[in-house]
Parts: C-alpha cells; structure tokens; sequence
C-alpha cells in the first residue's frame, strides 16, 4: 500500500504523463530494453505486479470470508445482507479479512480509478499532444493484444521504423500497455465487489467517469471494460446489486446509466459508419471482428438493463381481472327459492330472451363478465414478481428508460445476428415491465395519478398512467420491430443509401456504412437469418420474422388489455368500433396497415383475435406470424 501510495501515476493522474513513460520505453535503446534495468519498463512492471496483487489479493479475502464451508446457519454481514458461512472461529477470521479488505479497498480505490482513467484515455489524447515517439508507439497494437482480439496467434506484423528505433522496444512498451490495461479493469472490478466500497460518496463519480470514455475508446477495449465493470453490476439483474449497500442502489443508476447508455450509442456510430486504413490484413480484421464484437456486448449489456435474465422477465399482468373481478357462484344445484317452476303438461315453456339490450332481458347486470377461459374466476390473477437490481430503476425512470429503448431501437439497424437478438430480447422485456410497472402502480405517471405506495391502482389511476407511458408502444416499439421484419437491413449499404435511425432529441441518428472487412464478417450469418427457410418445398417465416413475433404480441397483449379495461370502465362491449378510445391501439393498427401485402381485413382479423381472447393462443401467433 506504501508503495502504490508513492507512485507517480497514482499521485499524478493524466494520460500525457503515463504516455511519455511509455514512449520512453518504447524508444530505449535495444541493449536496455532486454534488460529488466531499463527503468522505464522496470517503472511500468512495478505497476502492473503492484495492481495484480491488489487484485488478487481482494479476490481471494473476499471469497475467504465467506467460508469453504457452510455451516446450516447464514450470519449478517457488515453489509446487512446475509452471507453463508462457517460457525464460530472461522466466522470471527472472516470478518476480520472482510475488514482488512475493506480498509485496503478504501484505501487503493482512488488511486485504481485514476489510473485506470489514464490507461483508458492515451488513446484519446489530442494530435497536439503526441509527439513522433508516441505515435510510433500507437499506432498499432501489440501481439498480445492482437490475439487477444481475434482468439488466436498471430504472427508478427512487419513494420517499418525510423533510423535509431528499435522493433524490440516498440513491442515490449505495447505489450506491457496492454496488460496494464488489462490489470486496470481487474483492479475495478475488484472494487466494485466489495461492499464498503460503496460506502464513499465519490464511488458513482468513479464509475460514471469511465462510462463517460466509452466514446473514445477503441471498441475492442470498449467491450472489455463492458464486460467486466459493467455487465456484471448493471447487466445481471439477479446478481448485479447483491454487493452493493441498499441506499446506494438509485444513486448508482442515476449516476451511471445514463453516460453508459450515452457512450455505447456514441461509439456504436463511430464503429459502423467509419472505415478502417490499416495497412495490414489482420488489423483490418481485428478492428472489425472488435466491432462485432462490441456490438453484441452493447445488446446484452442494454437488454440486462431492461431486465432480461431474470425467470419471471416476459410475464404479462392482467389487472383486468383483479379491477372487475365478478364472484361466480359454483355451478351447483339452484337454492329452492331460486328453482326453476315446472311447465304445466302439454304446454311449451318459452325460451328466455338471449338478448342483453332487450327491454325485458332477463337478469340484467350493470356489470360485465370478463371471460377467463375456464380460468378460475373466483381469485385475481397474481401480480407478476417486481424487477431487481438495475432494471427495477431503469424501469421506474422516464429518463432512463427511454434512453434504453432508443438504444435497443438503433440496435435493430445493424446486420448482426446476435446483436438484432439481444436488440429484440430487450424490447420484449421492457414493454413487458413497463406493463407491469403500471399495473403495480410504480410508474411516475401512476404516482402522479395519486396511487398510494404499496397500493395496487384502481381503474381510473391505471387508465391514466398508461395512456400517458404506453404512447411510445406503436411508434417506439412496434414500428422499428416491423420494419426490421418487413425490410431487414442491408449488408453492404453505403452511407448514401444506408438505414438511418430516427432522429432522437438530440437530432442524430445512427448510420450504417461499414467497411468491406466488415461486410464480409456478417454478410453470410445475416443472409442466413433474414431469409425465408424452405422445408420440402414448403417456406417458412426467416428466423428474423421469429424473434420479432414476442415483441408484436407483447405489444398486442399490453395494448389489448389497455383497451379492455377502458371499456369495462365505460361498461361497454370491447370491439374496434370503440377503438377510438385507445389512440395507441388505433395506431398500432395504422403501422400494420403500413406493412407490404397488407390489407384492411388481415389487420381487422388480427386485433379481433387479441380482442376476443383473454390468453395467448396458437390462432394469435400464427396472426402475428403471418401479417
């Protein structure tokens, strides 16, 4: 600790200084560079084995503190959450390394974060401050991290050198940048797995500050940085908050997620629409095979935002049942008051009128029956669990959940497989929660609307907030997912004729003009995905169309029962004559009217079934599929 505490690039942060360590490096003279003495190299190897102790170091105590074995009881930690652990005398050793660790994490964070910072920015550094050596030295990656981009080993790269530099130095300074890099997010991740480093009230600035250099950043690093600090506390909802004190849980994700969500879009634009100049064949495709995969990273990272991986994700809540809920009695014998008199013999008993609007209808009732389809109707249908970890705020959020939608909604613009995947996958989890966020009564349009907390919302209070929340549905959700179904993105699109995503608020969009490299990486796996199968001489939807039919019918099924109720409300007969009622469903059906080869009839069948019926059903699959 003495000594990370008297490094220069802990007590001096910026990325100017940690580069002209480097370019120094990188300049020695040969005989010094094969020599652990050099003392530049011998500076940044320090660094590296000072980070990779802490790393370890904090990894193994916090495992440790947990126990090898498990006694039949869980004791409270200093967190408030409940850990498994041994009994007696390993629990007190526990605790003592777990406040070890605490003080040692407390203590380094700073100093990781900043310089963990400076690693992330050299790149980034402007032309003015880059002198020759320093460009030698950047502009192009080491072996190590060339392997580690493209998964195998890769020769060396011929290069070219000004008179007095040496190949060997060159390489040795961007070997050891690299896995000071790598260290560097290890350290942070380290961090963030300890509770107490939550505790400081300057955590979420250190995290927002390396979401906010995702924009400038090299994709390949860009996923890594992803995948380690990020997915695994804001991408995995069941497991992402489980270190993180309660109290902090909001701040974080209003601190974060936003210049997360910010920065994947930035980067994304820069990496589709830009074409490499490499003048080596596997750095063309390295760059491309990191743009991919950044790419699918960013579509698991978002689709985790919204609340993808947890087990109850895609369940759908009706409210409808709980709000004009009807108690039927069994069907048992009728009571004698209530039997039936015995027609005289040789007279016909006449049938009573079927007609609901007749003058002398029998039984009348004010209040409708809602049909169950031989679903018990004597108790509500539950509510479905409420979100964890990030995606319980993001949900709850405005900001932030649209945010998130409008980047899952670029994502469809991409000709990548996975990445249109994890797109779908997330737009299908986010209608699907911000339904049930509603019906719970926790979105802010749903306070608002003056629900009380830890009150379900009664008809009117629901209304409410769902027509105001649910308005971007046909534009936001339906529309992208439809027309990526209808007209699939283009491989080789250039910038003049390439999609373009709607312009957000901020008046860009994302256009798509990848290099040839590029193209030839994802133009075989997309031709594959958005072509019509053909099975003994019989087609069949494209795998495309297949992944867009759950987020069609999420939409269909939130909106339906949207309209449902308003008519319960206004005790009339749901039918699409009163489809004026629900402005997001009248246009939703003005998108599927937009579709090619669709008529009037095929959209009028298609909202009748999802009218008609209370539950998913083959009929309405095979609706969604065929439109």
């Amino acid at each position: 600790t003495a000594a990370w505490r008297s490094s220069d690039f802990v007590q001096h942060e910026g990325s100017e200084r940690l580069l002209a360590v480097l370019a120094a490096a990188a300049m020695a003279s040969p005989n010094r560079a094969s020599s652990f003495d050099e003392p530049n190299i011998a500076k940044l190897r320090d660094m590296r084995t000072l980070v990779h102790a802490f790393t370890g170091v904090i990894t193994k105590t916090a495992s440790a503190s947990v126990g090898p074995t498990c006694s039949n009881k869980d004791v409270s930690g200093d967190s408030g959450s409940r850990i498994p652990g041994a009994s007696g005398h390993s629990n007190e050793t526990g605790a003592v390394r777990g406040h070890i660790a605490a003080q040692v994490v407390q203590t380094w964070a700073p100093g990781i974060f900043a310089f963990a910072r400076s690693l992330a920015g050299i790149y980034a550094l402007p032309a003015g401050s880059i002198d020759a050596s320093s460009s030698i030295l950047l502009r192009s990656p080491g072996i190590t991290e060339l392997e580690h981009i493209l998964g195998r080993k890769v020769e060396e790269i011929a290069e070219e050198y000004p008179v007095g530099v040496d190949g060997k130095s060159v390489r040795a300074a961007r070997n050891i940048l690299w896995e000071l890099r790598i260290a560097s997010l290890g350290a942070v991740r380290a961090c963030m797995t300890c509770s107490n480093f939550w505790q400081s009230p300057e955590t979420c600035g250190w995290v927002r500050s390396l979401a906010e250099m995702l924009p400038v950043l090299q994709p390949h690093f860009a996923t890594l940085l992803l995948k380690e600090v990020f997915l695994p506390v804001f991408g995995q909802p069941l497991t992402g908050f489980r270190e993180l004190p309660m109290q902090v849980h909001g701040p974080a994700c209003e601190a974060v997620v936003p210049a997360l969500v910010a920065g994947i879009r930035q980067l994304l634009r820069k990496c589709w629409r830009s074409h490499t100049d490499a003048k080596h064949e596997e750095l063309d495709l390295a760059y491309s095979t990191s743009v991919v995969a950044f790419s699918r990273a960013t579509g698991q990272i978002l689709a985790g935002l919204c609340g993808n991986g947890m087990p109850w994700a895609g369940q759908l809540s009706h409210p409808e049942r709980r709000l004009f809920l009807r108690t039927v009695a069994p069907r048992t014998a009728p009571p004698p008051s209530a039997a039936a008199t015995p027609a005289p013999a040789g007279k016909k008993r006449k049938n009573r009128s079927k007609n609901s609007f007749a003058a002398l209808a029998d039984d009348a009732d004010e209040t409708m029956e809602v049909s169950t389809g031989g679903v018990d109707t004597t108790q509500p249908e539950p509510e479905p669990r409420s979100p964890v970890g990030a995606s319980a705020y993001v949900i709850r959020s405005r900001e932030m959940r649209e945010a998130v939608r409008l980047a899952l909604a670029e994502l469809l613009l991409l000709p990548e497989k996975e990445t249109v995947i994890f797109a779908l996958l997330g737009l299908h989890v986010w209608s699907t929660q911000l339904w049930n966020s509603i019906s719970r009564g926790e979105d802010p349009a749903a306070v608002a609307a003056g629900v009380k907390p830890d009150h379900l919302p009664e008809a009117g209070e629901l209304l409410h907030a769902a027509s105001d929340a649910l308005r971007v549905l046909p534009s936001g959700v339906l529309r992208p997912a439809t027309s990526l179904a209808a007209k699939p993105p283009e491989v080789g699109a250039t910038e003049s004729s390439c999609n373009a995503a709607p312009a957000n608020p901020s008046g860009d969009a994302l256009l798509v003009a990848p290099c040839s490299t590029l193209v030839t990486l994802v133009e075989q796996t997309w031709s594959s995905f958005v072509s019509a199968t053909v099975l003994h001489g019989k087609k069949s939807p494209s795998p495309l169309v297949v992944e867009c039919i759950p987020v069609v019918l999420a939409s269909l099924w939130i909106l339906s029962r949207l309209f449902k109720i308003q008519c319960r409300k206004l005790n009339i007969k749901p039918g699409l004559e009163h489809a004026y009622l629900c402005p997001a469903l009248a246009e939703t059906a003005t998108v599927f009217r937009g579709l090619p080869n669709t008529t009037e009839h095929d959209v009028t069948t298609l909202l009748e079934h999802f009218l008609a019926e209370e539950h998913t059903t083959d009929a309405q699959r095979s609706a969604v599929r065929v439109l």
